[in-house]
């Protein structure tokens, strides 16, 4: 039996952010299932973020509904402490409901979850947006992750890059000691926040259009009347 793996029980499960990347740490780590470094482990992966905010109207209290649902300027700008930042399941844009790439992947990533005693993330390792610690952690809050967490840090994708980061895990199980995590989740939610600024944009180009083909129309109209 190998060591640290009893009863189908992994020591790690290794989540990666996408399928080349899951291929690659395949190929490095030498399968899907296997022991690196004194270690049992399992892989699964994403497919880039599988989760999404809600819509502004179902993240805030009832009373606050009827704001948030329908666009108007005397409701800027919005205050995001009303907001919970609840997440769904990210939706297909042509049904409206959850894409089923993403329900199977979460179904997955889950059960995988199911048979390790640890995850490591291996998402990329986006310093500067945090974006690859976001996703991942969108996934273990959403499958109800509530054991150890760790973190390889891999400069690139070739094998000996990850067998380095592998050998070198940390742990991140507190999300807000994870820098990584803090700083995506700040982009998004600025993000989130701006997003009523680019309608009012939208709002005022199209008004300003509208005043200048009125004008114009007029003015064709005062020099045809002079003929």
């Amino acid at each position: 039996m190998q060591k640290g793996k009893a009863n189908n029980v992994y020591d790690y499960l290794i989540l990666t952010e996408k399928k080349t990347e899951y291929d690659a740490f395949v190929t490095a780590l030498g399968g899907e299932t296997g022991t690196f470094n004194g270690h049992t482990f399992i892989q699964a992966h994403s497919q880039g973020h599988l989760l999404e905010l809600d819509e502004p109207e179902n993240m805030v209290m009832p009373a606050l509904k009827e704001k948030y649902h329908v666009w108007d300027l005397k409701n800027l700008p919005w205050d995001l402490n009303d907001f919970n930042w609840h997440k769904v399941v990210k939706k297909d844009n042509k049904t409206g409901k959850p894409a089923a790439y993403a329900v199977n992947l979460l179904k997955n990533i889950k059960k995988a979850s199911q048979q390790a005693r640890a995850i490591v993330i291996a998402t990329d390792t986006d310093e500067t947006t945090g974006e690859g610690e976001l996703l991942a952690w969108e996934i273990i809050n959403y499958i109800g992750w509530r054991g150890p967490v760790y973190r390889e840090y891999h400069d690139d994708e070739s094998s000996e890059a990850i067998r380095r980061a592998m050998a070198d895990l940390h742990d991140v199980s507190d999300p807000q000691k994870d820098g990584w995590f803090v700083k995506g989740t700040v982009r998004q939610r600025w993000d989130f926040g701006s997003m009523p600024l680019t309608d009012v944009i939208r709002h005022f180009s199209a008004f300003k259009c509208h005043q200048e083909l009125c004008q114009t129309s007029l003015l064709r109209g005062s020099l045809s009347g002079s003929t």
